[in-house]
């Protein structure tokens, strides 16, 4: 353990010298001042773990010392004890509001001498260990909260920026974050052929690692990638069933491995012959808002993704006519609590998707959110909140690289 500093300032030679005669045993590191200047002046530049303070210095008291040292940033954590000869409570009273630690009476007695000294010293290191502690917290809070910034700028990369013209569809959507950083994921994207298909993901749990499984299923369902996920065969490339799909993800994303679990809903529009097919693993459920105000369930599916093929997917198709419109939302959307722990609901969503029904699909994708953050007084919620819309919208306008 690192040698003990403790500064004596004293007026009388006597008591100097029986400090010393007590301390030097123990084998701390003594420096003595016989005035107040002095003890300032080697407590502000000895690094020193403790001082033993007169109260009866000539010129410069040791309650002024002490004043001096207590409001120096350099000193004003070092612990002082008082050394006095019945001083009057009103005096010791002031001496620890001037912030001095305790007080050792005059004459002096061995025993309580370096009982009081350890007791401080003791005190001393516990609070160094702690500010240490501290600051290593603090530290690691600074890096986890970078670590989060990048992960949610990750995850807003990764989201789609827009929807193209020459698509046969008009899409909307809003990502409301949460408090803590999600795994929600969604986009749509062109297939080979005359197709669009289209996702959205949410990952179990928060943070970093939330964010980066996130991205990996992002990567495996790029048609670009090569995963083979979505599309397969060269050439004439083929449409993997939405069913199918899942059953890879369950496969190749399997909870053991990942610590985690994911829920996805998957579609795809074939534009020729204008229907939707769709499967779901665990996602809540989305809808098929029809232009004359009917609402089909798109339920077909099965269990969580992370399973590795407890369970086989189910597949569900559909006719699309024009004005028809899909839409897809995160848990965090039905899960937002209002302060007397109340949950906004499935059947709260769903109606106001269909009071919304008339609206553009951009101030449809608005007003939802809107009207959900409303329910909760606009309190951040927390949990991600993901809404796309999808409106199919007739003819065949894809262009494909």
């Amino acid at each position: 353990m690192t040698e003990e500093t403790i500064l004596i300032v004293e007026g009388s030679p006597d008591i100097r010298l029986g400090l010393k005669s007590i301390l030097q045993r123990r084998g701390y590191r003594l420096l003595v001042a016989e005035n107040g200047e002095k003890g300032i002046r080697l407590a502000r530049t000895e690094g020193v773990d403790l001082i033993l303070l007169d109260t009866e210095l000539s010129k410069m008291d040791g309650f002024a010392v002490c004043e001096v040292l207590k409001n120096d940033p350099v000193t004003g954590e070092i612990p002082i004890l008082f050394l006095s000869a019945g001083t009057e409570v009103k005096n010791k009273v002031r001496g620890l509001r001037l912030g001095g630690e305790d007080y050792i009476d005059r004459p002096l007695d061995r025993g309580e001498v370096l009982a009081r000294v350890q007791t401080q010293l003791r005190v001393r290191r516990l609070n160094r260990e702690l500010a240490e502690s501290n600051a290593a917290l603090l530290e690691m809070q600074v890096r986890m909260e970078e670590d989060l910034r990048a992960a949610r700028e990750m995850q807003r990369s990764l989201l789609p920026r827009h929807c193209p013209v020459s698509w046969p569809v008009q899409a909307a959507w809003r990502f409301q974050p949460g408090q803590r950083v999600g795994g929600d994921l969604f986009t749509i994207f062109p297939l080979t052929g005359d197709a669009l298909g289209f996702y959205m993901l949410d990952v179990s749990g928060h943070g970093v690692a939330a964010v980066l499984v996130a991205m990996s299923v992002a990567r495996a369902l790029d048609p670009a990638s090569g995963s083979g996920i979505v599309v397969r065969g060269r050439g004439r490339e083929e449409i993997v069933p939405p069913a199918e799909v899942l059953t890879i993800l369950d496969k190749q994303f399997p909870m053991e491995r990942f610590d985690t679990f994911f829920t996805v809903f998957y579609g795809v529009f074939d534009l020729k012959s204008r229907t939707l097919s769709y499967s779901s693993a665990g996602h809540p459920p989305s809808f098929l808002l029809r232009q004359g105000g009917e609402v089909d369930f798109l339920d077909k599916g099965g269990a969580i993704i992370g399973l590795g093929g407890a369970q086989p997917f189910e597949g569900g198709m559909l006719s699309v006519r024009p004005g028809d419109r899909v839409v897809l939302y995160t848990d965090g959307l039905v899960e937002y609590e209002r302060e007397d722990e109340e949950m906004f609901g499935q059947d709260r969503l769903l109606e106001l998707l269909v009071a919304h029904k008339d609206m553009e699909p951009e101030q449809f994708a608005s007003s939802v959110i809107r009207d959900v953050l409303a329910f909760g007084n606009g309190s951040v919620p927390g949990d991600d909140q993901s809404l796309l819309l999808l409106e199919f919208d007739g003819g065949i306008r894809l262009e494909t690289s």
